[in-house]
């Protein structure tokens, strides 16, 4: 009797409501007329040229060298794809569950609206709506989404118009790529991408189900947060297709039946970095300067220098490292009253011969810091800035056999020590060198003129700003790791002095080019021949200095350690024939580090073993002397030659040794050799 009675009450508000919508339909045109004003028509009107002049957003794409995609850059994830371009089961299962007569009505759905009002007064819940894709379009780019009949009102005429101004079609294209599809995507070629890591045109008919499922409610149906609503949906619109006559039964079922593999979840914030994250901040940097404006969502294709398998080994060097780095960092706390300093480390590789940086490490985690190291910070060199005191020197005719002593001095207020106290002896240029003894640089530096030594640097590759005191010999004027590799660059390149750069080209959607990079003629800053006598002085370094930690790479790789006062900055520098690798560990709040910490303890390790990958993925040729170089036995004290207690050093044929016995040697066994350097 009770369920009698509900039947009837509502067969009775059905017949209200039909009754209701004639009364509305027939007064539509009446308010149309006379509520124009109210409904500020006009004003609306014009907006709809932001449709029909719409602007296609795309994402910018960032490529490795080899193609591999590194990084994508948009405000929001949009790939715009034209109506020819979209896959006919995606479109047909759109309008199956948005719109199934959006090809037959002008604008608005009349049935649609009757059928969405019987549907909820019956069921007492909303089932359905009646909007169609016209208007939907329309409040997507010109209405609120306010509940309010004005608004309503609004979105039903401005529809209409709509569709009298451009083709079905052109508004099915548009809602395709507009429309949010949740995780950040907009558009449907965006959702391919986001949930299934694919090309919009190779979705199956099952994915497409899914993607159209989206429109109704994206975040509510998110698949990667919520598969089982998701396949839900994806379920409803598979059946209102086959209902349409759009797919057969065969389809339907082999469609429900196919299991979905969605892609890892990525952040829906702006930017999708694949590889190489402080890289491609950088390559950002770079294309906004190159254009001279924004690069995000404007469909850009950058070409950059990355080496990806080389980036991938950077990575894995630094990562190799945070153990250590970490147990160091807990042994720092009593140290820094109770505070645990962050210790990061950065990597940077360039080629040589053409200054393309190849990969970029700029700290441990870019999630947890954004701060370039390899750019943004400058730090002092230490003992890796010696090269081009030494470089200087040797240019200028100086010989690595030439004998310094060894003795405490004092320039202006600056009194520079050695590691290891080593004083009172007698040196050879080399030795001073692969030892990094300091008071001999800095006696040399002297010698050779500061300015000198600054403007040796500058035509290096330092563009950083370097103070005129002594202690710039010993690097304690700040500089970026991008200097450091220009000027070991210059050494590694027989001299030659390149820009650094990192994108090769630039195209706009259209695939029109808008930048080439032309790398401009290198500037030379050293002869060849002193370029190979560092590089060989560099050799000693790893074979029997500083870094013979690392002897076993000094048969195709040449570096330098630099460690600053209290290891605030641990550096390695070095290269092979064909890549140059900048290493650095510190902290950012420039922190000491105390106990043994040191640069061939920190930042050799992480060097090591990035080149030690790298000679592997791409081997270098050994170091190619130049014309008119000879090696010579030469004792690394006395600087005598010596057959039997001597070690290879090189000189240029025309500034060779000829000392074949050292009086020092006899003054030294005798006792007596300090009166020669007694003033």
């Amino acid at each position: 009797m009770f369920a009698s009675t509900t039947k009837k009450h509502r067969l009775g508000l059905t017949l209200a409501i039909l009754m209701f919508l004639g009364i509305f339909v027939s007064l539509v045109f009446f308010i149309y007329q006379q509520c124009n004003r109210t409904l500020n028509l006009q004003a609306y009107r014009d907006k709809l040229n932001a449709i029909t002049e719409h602007r296609e957003i795309d994402t910018t794409v960032v490529y490795a060298a080899s193609g591999e995609v590194i990084a994508t850059f948009f405000d929001r994830f949009q790939i715009h794809r034209s109506f020819d371009e979209i896959p006919k089961a995606l479109v047909d299962a759109v309008i199956a569950t948005e719109d199934r007569n959006f090809y037959t009505h002008d604008g608005i759905d009349r049935k649609a609206i009757l059928r969405a009002m019987i549907s909820q007064v019956s069921s007492g819940i909303y089932q359905q709506g009646g909007s169609t894709i016209t208007q939907q379009l329309v409040r997507q780019f010109i209405l609120s989404r306010e509940k309010s009949i004005l608004r309503k009102l609004r979105e039903v005429f401005l529809a209409r118009e709509l569709e009298a101004i451009i083709s079905k079609n052109q508004i099915l294209e548009l809602y395709l790529n507009n429309m949010f599809l949740g995780s950040g995507a907009y558009g449907v070629e965006a959702a391919a991408k986001r949930y299934f890591s694919k090309e919009l045109a190779n979705l199956d008919l099952a994915e497409c189900a899914l993607i159209a499922g989206l429109f109704q409610s994206p975040n509510h149906l998110n698949p990667l947060k919520y598969p089982h609503r998701a396949k839900t949906r994806q379920k409803i619109v598979l059946n209102a297709m086959y209902k349409n006559r759009m797919i057969t039964k065969d389809e339907l079922v082999s469609a429900w039946n196919h299991p979905l593999a969605y892609a890892t979840p990525t952040s829906s914030s702006p930017d999708t970095v694949v590889h190489a994250p402080y890289f491609a901040d950088y390559v950002r940097e770079q294309a906004q300067k190159i254009l001279g404006q924004g690069v995000n969502s404007r469909g850009l294709k950058i070409i950059t220098t990355l080496d990806l398998p080389l980036q991938k080994a950077a990575e894995a060097a630094i990562a190799r490292s945070s153990n250590a780095l970490d147990e160091i960092a807990e042994k720092e706390v009593s140290v820094h009253r109770g505070v645990r300093p962050t210790i990061e480390a950065a990597l940077l590789a360039t080629n040589p011969t053409t200054g393309a940086i190849v990969s970029m490490v700029g700290g441990r985690s870019h999630a947890k810091s954004q701060f370039n190291r390899t750019t943004q910070a400058t730090r002092s060199p230490g003992s890796a800035f010696k090269p081009i005191v030494y470089a200087l020197a040797l240019e200028q005719g100086h010989r690595w056999s030439d004998v310094l002593y060894v003795d405490p001095i004092r320039v202006q207020d600056y009194t520079p020590k050695n590691m290891g106290n080593e004083y009172l002896t007698e040196t050879t240029l080399l030795r001073a060198f692969y030892k990094s003894l300091n008071t001999p640089a800095v006696e040399l530096g002297e010698k050779l003129g500061i300015q000198n030594v600054i403007q040796m640097a500058k035509k290096m590759g330092v563009y950083s700003p370097l103070k005129v005191e002594a202690g710039t010999v010993l690097g304690s004027s700040e500089v970026t790791m991008m200097d450091m590799a220009r000027v070991y660059a210059t050494i590694a390149n027989k001299g030659l002095s390149n820009e650094s750069f990192a994108i090769e080209k630039i195209e706009d959607k259209r695939g029109n080019t808008l930048y080439t990079h032309t790398q401009p003629a290198p500037k030379v800053a050293l002869s060849a021949e002193a370029s190979y006598l560092m590089t060989e002085g560099l050799r000693a370094v790893l074979d029997r200095g500083t870094g013979a930690r690392s002897a076993s790479l000094s048969s195709f790789a040449a570096g330098k350690t630099g460690t600053s006062n209290q290891s605030e900055d641990n550096w390695f520098c070095g290269f092979t024939s064909n890549l140059v690798s900048i290493a650095w560990v510190g902290s950012d709040n420039h922190s000491a580090i105390s106990g043994r910490a040191a640069a061939n303890t920190l930042a050799l390790p992480i060097w090591d073993r990035f080149i030690t990958d790298a000679q592997n993925l791409r081997p270098s040729e050994l170091f190619v002397s130049p014309e008119h170089i000879v090696s010579l036995k030469i004792h690394p004290e006395f600087g005598h030659q010596d057959e039997q207690r001597g070690i290879t050093m090189y000189f240029r044929e025309d500034n060779q040794p000829t000392k074949k016995y050292s009086a020092l040697k006899d003054l030294r066994e005798t006792g007596g050799y300090r009166d020669i350097f007694s003033p």
